[in-house]
């Protein structure tokens, strides 16, 4: 996600900034998987649609159980796109949520906004 669309976020000033995050997960990818071909692209605009529902060539997305809902939005997207869900479908990859006692989409978790607050001190 570009660092405007997090301005609003609370605690944004600690979150760091897009360029460190992006080199932060495409380092941690190679050190795990040497080979892996990365690319990377920033969330700009809400409205516009993300690089993988215009992609053929990204195969997979890697989701919790809350974010299973926009992944079928998104695979939708691509088929708006002309990407055909028969020949280039787009696999879900499902991971537990971290730091969850339950792993419902609503469930209590681990959050990046409870890791800011704790890292600023807020009491809330």
């Amino acid at each position: 996600t570009g660092d405007k669309l997090l301005a609003a976020k609370k605690n944004a000033d600690i979150i760091w900034p897009f360029e460190r995050r992006e080199a932060a997960a495409a380092d941690y990818l190679r050190a795990v998987r040497p080979a892996l071909e990365v690319e990377t692209s920033a969330l700009l605009d809400p409205k516009a649609p993300p690089k993988a529902a215009t992609m053929a060539s990204i195969s997979a997305l890697i989701i919790s159980r809350e974010t299973l809902a926009g992944a079928r939005k998104l695979a939708d997207m691509r088929s708006a796109h002309g990407i055909a869900k028969d020949t280039d479908p787009l696999a879900f990859i499902l991971v537990d949520l971290v730091g969850a006692l339950e792993q419902a989409a609503d469930a209590p978790k681990l959050s990046s906004s409870a890791l800011r607050a704790g890292e600023a001190g807020d009491a809330s």
